[in-house]
């Protein structure tokens, strides 16, 4: 699922919210986010009743940081960014419990090749339904109309913005 959110909407609450019931629900729950990020996220897990600190001491929360996650030193592509996806899933999943992902798309990165970040989009999917996980992709930062919105809108089968969840 992809999370667009409306102008006025808080950018933050539906990704906490998804995270928040994934740990109440025992899950895993893997969060791929600016670092900026990781402090307003917390205080939003607390908000809703869950201790943040104590599930990343657990291991069930784990914060990975978007630019550590999509650039490191080596040039991005399709099949390098899955095999760091595949890696990722495989250092924090736990046999018998659901695995919850939260994926920031990094929409202000520049230089990204459109086409490769598309294929990356068309094969995330696939890779988490084969490790049993659940995906929220979010491009919170994302300008109306650019070139990334439209590999967003082609790339998911479900789109949140609104409070509303439409089928594309």
């Amino acid at each position: 699922m992809c999370f667009l959110p409306a102008a006025a909407e808080n950018p933050f609450h539906t990704p906490a919210r998804y995270l928040c019931a994934g740990l109440a629900a025992g899950d895993i729950c893997l969060a791929i986010a600016p670092s900026r990020w990781r402090a307003q996220m917390s205080t939003l897990l607390h908000s809703y009743g869950q201790d943040p600190g104590h599930a990343q001491a657990s291991r069930d929360l784990v914060f990975l940081d978007i630019w550590d996650y999509y650039c490191p030193p080596a040039e991005f592509t399709a099949d390098r960014q899955i095999e760091r996806l595949s890696e990722a899933l495989g250092r924090v999943a736990v046999p018998g419990r659901t695995l919850r992902v939260f994926g920031h798309g990094p929409a202000r990165m520049t230089g990204l090749d459109q086409d490769e970040w598309r294929d990356y989009e068309q094969q995330c999917t696939p890779i988490l339904g084969e490790a049993k996980a659940l995906g929220l992709c979010s491009y919170a930062e994302l300008p109306e109309h650019s070139p990334l919105a439209e590999v967003a809108l082609t790339t998911h089968k479900h789109l949140l913005s609104g409070g509303q969840v439409n089928a594309l």
